[in-house]
């Protein structure tokens, strides 16, 4: 007994390490996507003001929403990922996605400065416009998991199903007026991740303490005296 006890337990160590480093080259490609996607325009970098700022822009862009599919993931499939990952662990890197992301559309915005009156004459204005509620709806959910997650859990739980909706805004925001997103392969991986998300959300809502996080608190009615 003791030893096929140990065994199992080496089993599931192995087990363990492969689903790790699995997620690590999952983490890796998906960050990598970006990259992939407009490695012929790194060319333009240093040959004027204009091409630099705007590789930077659409690059800054298609990280931002990288990290931002990250954090959906790990924070969606937290369950089954804690069977792998120590929840410490799962949460910094959680965060950390979040942080990142956050960073990159700030400096999509910031690169989008010097030419933001071209790009509002060019561009459709409701798709446009999209991009900065996206980036204060962000801003909101990220400042509530980093301040208000220990004394109001409650808030910030129905506050933080909001990711999921920035993260369709953002997509439709990109898919509306990217320049990137015209092609072919960008479409499917936006589409792939959506799906991903889709799945996510459905997951987490099959979860019964999950959704009764969402609803009000039963009013317990006291029994009539006498």
């Amino acid at each position: 007994m003791d030893g096929s006890k140990k065994s199992e337990e080496v089993e599931e160590v192995a087990s363990r390490r492969v689903w790790r480093s699995l997620a690590v080259v999952f983490v890796v490609a998906v960050i990598a996507v970006p990259f992939a996607l407009i490695n012929s325009s790194f060319s333009m970098l240093g040959h004027g003001t204009d091409e630099t700022l705007h590789t930077l822009l659409r690059v800054s862009a298609l990280l931002g929403f990288s990290f931002l599919f990250l954090q959906i993931v790990t924070g969606a499939f937290r369950p089954a990922l804690r069977r792998v990952f120590k929840p410490r662990t799962l949460y910094r890197a959680h965060t950390a996605f979040g942080l990142a992301g956050l960073a990159f559309i700030v400096c999509h915005f910031v690169f989008l400065i010097p030419s933001l009156g071209e790009h509002w004459a060019k561009l459709n204005h409701g798709f446009f416009v999209l991009g900065p509620i996206m980036l204060f709806v962000l801003l909101l959910t990220i400042s509530t998991a980093l301040v208000l997650r220990k004394l109001l859990p409650g808030a910030w739980n129905r506050l933080h199903i909001l990711n999921y909706v920035v993260f369709t805004v953002a997509a439709i925001h990109a898919l509306g007026i990217g320049t990137q997103t015209t092609m072919l392969a960008t479409r499917l991986i936006f589409a792939a991740y959506l799906m991903a998300a889709v799945a996510g959300l459905a997951y987490r809502a099959s979860s019964p303490s999950w959704r009764s996080k969402f609803l009000p608190a039963p009013v317990r009615m006291r029994a009539p005296r006498g």
